[in-house]
């Protein structure tokens, strides 16, 4: 931290601005959508195979047929 201590403030907002874009959206705004309830998500692993990924975090989460156990 006592690096960050001799930088000037603009110089220190204006690197950070340009690094966390996500920083300007507002929190608000966000938050109001509301959730949809009921809602089904399809994807696919375009990198699976046995042992992949995807099939890791189903066997984790003992994802069944539609259906968390």
């Amino acid at each position: 931290m006592k690096k960050l201590k001799n930088i000037p403030y603009e110089k220190f907002t204006a690197a950070r601005g340009k690094s966390n874009l996500y920083e300007k959206i507002n929190f608000i705004g966000v938050k109001s959508f509301d959730p949809v309830k009921d809602l089904v998500v399809w994807f696919t692993d375009l990198c699976g195979g046995p042992g992949g990924f995807s099939e890791n975090i189903l066997m984790v989460k003992r994802f069944t047929a539609g259906a968390l156990l």
